[in-house]
Formats: C-alpha cells, sequence, structure tokens
C-alpha cells in the first residue's frame, strides 16, 4: 500500500538526504497519513542519528541497543531516560534513570566509556559515540559520525558498533562497521559497506578491560580503513 512505499522511500534515504527526499514526497502526496511515526523512527535509529540532551554535555545517539520503546531512549553518560520526537529529532522530556534501569554492567561500562573518549576523538573528531551496558556482562559501543556537503553533491556516514561480552578475566569483541558515501553530481554512485570483526581479550581490572577494548576497536577499526583506501587504489 501507498504507507509500505513510502516508508521504503524514507528508509532508504541516503546519509543526509532524509529531509530532501521527506520535502519531495510530500510535495507528492501532500501532507498525509503516510508518513508515519515509525518510518521516522526507523530510519533515526539505523543511521544512529544523535540528539542534544538536557542537562548533558554529550549528545545522545538514538539505537535499538539503548531503547525502551519507540520514543524512550537510555542515555547513560547523564544517567537519564529521554523521550524523542522523531519526527523533529528532538528529545522533548527527560527524566532520572530508575534503579530498575540500571545495569549491574554499569561500572565496565563508565570505565570503557572514560577510555574510548581519546580513540573517538582522534578518529571520528566530528562524530558522536555512546557506551551502553545492553546487558549484565555485556557492553555495546556505538559510533556514527557523518559528513554532508550536498551543495557540492556528496554526503556519508560511518557507522560502528561493538558488543562487549564480559566473561571472568576475558572479553569476547563483535564489531560491525557500515559506511555509506552518496555521490550524485551528474550520476548517482553509492557505496555501502557492511564489515565485521572478532577479537578476544584479557583483563585483571576494569581499568586493563577498557584500555584493551579500545587498542582492539583501534587496530581493527584502522585496518578496514587502509583496507577501504587500498580498494580504491586498486580498481581497474
Amino acid at each position: 500500500d501507498k504507507s509500505a512505499i513510502v516508508h521504503h522511500f524514507l528508509t532508504s534515504a541516503p546519509s543526509g538526504e532524509f529531509s530532501n527526499v521527506v520535502t519531495d514526497l510530500r510535495t507528492i502526496l501532500g501532507n498525509d497519513d503516510s508518513f508515519t511515526e515509525q518510518s521516522f523512527r526507523d530510519y533515526n535509529v539505523s543511521e544512529m542519528i544523535s540528539v542534544d540532551v538536557a542537562g548533558s554535555d554529550r549528545k545522545l545517539l538514538l539505537t535499538k541497543f539503548n531503547e525502551l520503546d519507540t520514543n524512550h531512549y537510555v542515555d547513560s553518560a547523564s544517567g537519564q531516560v529521554v523521550t524523542v520526537d522523531h519526527f523533529k529529532q528532538t528529545v522533548s522530556e527527560v527524566r532520572p534513570l530508575d534503579a530498575s534501569e540500571t545495569s549491574p554492567a554499569e561500572e565496565a561500562r563508565a570505565e570503557v566509556d572514560s577510555a574510548f573518549a581519546i580513540y573517538a576523538t582522534d578518529f571520528v573528531p566530528e562524530g558522536v559515540y555512546n557506551v551502553f551496558a545492553t546487558g549484565p556482562n555485556e557492553l555495546t559501543i556505538c559510533v556514527s559520525a557523518s559528513k554532508f556537503k550536498l551543495q557540492f553533491f556528496w554526503s556519508g556516514r560511518w557507522r560502528s558498533v561493538w558488543t562487549v561480552t564480559l566473561r571472568d578475566g576475558s572479553a569476547h569483541l563483535s564489531g560491525n562497521v557500515r559506511a555509506n558515501v552518496h555521490y550524485f553530481e551528474n550520476g548517482n554512485v553509492q557505496l555501502n559497506t557492511n564489515w565485521n570483526a572478532q577479537a578476544d581479550v584479557s583483563y585483571s581490572s576494569l581499568s586493563e578491560l577498557a584500555k584493551a577494548v579500545v587498542a582492539t576497536v583501534s587496530k581493527h577499526e584502522i585496518q578496514y580503513h587502509v583496507g577501504l583506501e587500498e580498494s580504491f587504489t586498486n580498481l581497474p
């Protein structure tokens, strides 16, 4: 039906071009009920867009990993739950985290979050990262960085997710990186990549865990970056 078609176009919009697609579709269809909040939510979460949070000096990523329901997201860094307006991509309300919403892995989460700041500043200086406790023995690191120059006909976004499964003295890391670049001057070319990595680390303290996680993420993401550059260099 029409709603399904609109949903497909909206959720397939290249990074940074969502509002352009919305405008074009509204021009064709008018402001009808085909533009559901679910479509906007699905795009925001898939792209891991960031929002400003009252009372925090850090942005919050909207992801499936910190989503309590369609409109509520955990901001571990500020100890709050935010209510999100997906149409406006803004936070409308905040409340403190309940004790029942605090994970047993919070201490490990905070340690990794603090250590990751240096890497994020160097590797994705214009990006946003968050670390979430997604289980009693699990952390999830999310990174989203974008550059949009639509006046020069290009846009792109980097999204990486690392799941850290904690064990006694060791941890398993499972990473996924998605990069999307759209170039549309006198044509329409897109790069869409989906890359995965696995690694194991050992530690005897939470500070060692944090350092090992950051070093491992750095090693693999730089390796991925180098691989991308080499593939372009060797294009026929």
